[in-house]
Parts: C-alpha cells; structure tokens; sequence
C-alpha cells in the first residue's frame, strides 16, 4: 500500500502547481492592468508652472508653501525589483500616506525618488516643519506585487519644507541641492 503513496501523489502535486502557475499569471495580469490605468502624478515641468503662478498670485489667503519628500532607498528598488514597483510605491507614500498630512496639497513628482507637495497655510513655517517632521520620523509601510507575490517595504523619506519664493530657478536649485544632499554624504 505504501508503494502506491508517490504514485497518488504526483498528480496532485503537478495539480497544485498548475493551479498556483495560473493564478500567478492571473495576477500578474491584473498587476499590467492597473498599472496601466493608474493616474499618474504630474510632472517637474508641472511643478514648475505651479509655483511660478503661486509666486505670481495677488490675492495671499495664507502663505504658500512646498516640502520634498525624498525616498532615497527607492532607487535601490529600482535596481532590484524595476521602475515600475518603484512609481508604484513612490505613487503610493504621495497619495496614501503625505496627502492626507496636508489638506488640499498639490502633489508633483520631482524626480524618480521624490515628490513635490505645494499648499497653502496659514501656520508659521517652524510649526509646520515640526508637524511634518514628526510625521516622517518612521519610515512608510508600503506594500507592491512583486513579480506574483506582494511585497512590504519599508521606506524612510526625508523631508524639507520651505516657504515659496518668487525666483524659480532658486527654488528649483535648493530642491535639487537637498536630493544631491544625501548622495555627497
């Protein structure tokens, strides 16, 4: 009787994995869907035009602010896993997890690794620093298919929030100055 043990085995074992393979392929479909589907963040370009017409507006309801949220770690996932999971989960922190922070925030992607939040206030901007700031100090759960399993990172961001100015290339360079900040380290 035992000698019939691997005999009934086998084709439930290849069963199991046929079923396993389909629902993988199945998955990994729906994954290409909706990342297809998925809105997308505007651009630098976009951020850019936003701040210029926040500079130039007459009528100050508050003061006009922007912070950059860095997720340096992303660009090892990039590496690693591909840029698809890496805009997923820099899409994921910007709508999930910092939007709901700042109510009424316009959120851009500044680079591959970073967003752009630009809102309005009327908090002094150490006040807001210390809110955001508190926010940040553990890193983001985010979870993302990988291939046909889901994956949970954990991404640290680092943030730095200043007041709009009225010279976009300053603010574009000091943007840029704080991501190159973490490379030069």
């Amino acid at each position: 009787m035992l000698a019939f043990a691997p005999i009934e085995i086998t084709p439930e074992q290849d069963q199991s994995r046929e079923a396993l393979e389909s629902l993988g392929n199945h998955l990994q479909r729906a994954q290409e869907a909706a990342s297809r589907c998925r809105v997308r963040l505007p651009n630098r370009d976009k951020a850019l035009a936003e701040l210029s017409q926040e500079a130039s507006r007459t009528e100050r309801e508050g003061k006009s602010y922007l912070g950059i949220f860095a997720a340096d770690v992303l660009s090892a996932l990039r590496e690693r896993h591909g840029s698809e999971v890496s805009e997923y989960l820099l899409d994921e922190i910007s709508r999930k997890q910092i939007l709901p922070l700042l109510p009424g925030a316009k959120m851009f992607r500044w680079s591959a690794q970073a967003v752009l939040a630009v809102w309005r206030s009327n908090k002094e901007l150490k006040e807001i620093q210390a809110e955001i700031s508190d926010f940040c100090q553990m890193p983001f759960v985010c979870r993302a298919f990988v291939g046909t399993r889901i994956a949970t990172f954990y991404i640290p961001v680092r943030l730095a929030v200043w007041e709009a100015q009225k010279d976009m290339d300053e603010t574009a360079g000091a943007l840029d100055g704080f991501l190159e900040e973490r490379k030069t380290r």
